[in-house]
């Protein structure tokens, strides 16, 4: 039996479970890309500021009683540059100089991989408590970051899924996302972290 949540907008509040659930989507990443040990402290800073990546002003969550279980990242394709650049000037200023060029060399080859192009509205992070799965809280968020595509007259809604995983890649082709492109890291990924993604695309 399914159980019960509803979804509403994320305020700077919800830092704490926030926290725990971008950190699952970012996990195979962050040891290569900042120092031991601050990455929540991090992902925190970016998600009670507004106008970057991780800003809670982009995040929806799922809710139940018993609190947050589940939370979508969003935004329009086209804004991906702009919060992009404002991202990286938080992270140099939590980070500081030196490991801020650590992780901008680290994170070069990501910067110009495509994600989603202009005219597609992108989910950027997609997570839900282990104990959730399979009571369709990603099915529902997923399809409440396409409801706010259509509001934006983005007929398309575009998402990243790591090469190895195959769980995640199955779950949206049932939902009607399509691979429409291939970015391998092979050659690369012992310098941050990643193999490489599929660019998942759903016409609306």
């Amino acid at each position: 039996m399914l159980k019960a949540y509803t979804i509403r907008p994320a305020t700077s509040a919800d830092v704490e479970p926030a926290v725990s659930l971008i950190g699952m989507t970012v996990q195979s990443l962050s040891h290569h890309l900042f120092p031991p040990g601050q990455i929540r402290q991090i992902i925190a800073d970016l998600f009670v500021h507004r106008g970057n990546r991780f800003s809670h002003q982009f995040a929806d969550i799922a809710v139940t009683g018993g609190g947050v279980i589940g939370l979508l990242l969003s935004y329009p394709g086209k804004a991906l540059t702009r919060l992009g650049v404002s991202t990286g000037h938080r992270l140099l200023g939590a980070l500081g100089a030196a490991p801020f060029a650590r992780f901008a060399v680290r994170a070069l080859p990501l910067a110009f991989a495509p994600e989603a192009n202009s005219d597609e509205y992108f989910v950027n992070s997609l997570a839900v408590l282990p104990e959730w799965r399979g009571h369709r809280v990603a099915t529902s968020l997923l399809s409440h970051a396409e409801t706010k595509a259509r509001h934006l007259a983005l007929f398309k809604c575009a998402l990243t899924v790591e090469l190895d995983n195959l769980r995640a890649r199955h779950l949206y082709e049932r939902l009607g996302y399509r691979v429409a492109q291939t970015i391998s890291f092979r050659r690369t990924m012992g310098v941050h972290g990643s193999a490489g993604y599929y660019r998942m695309v759903r016409a609306l």
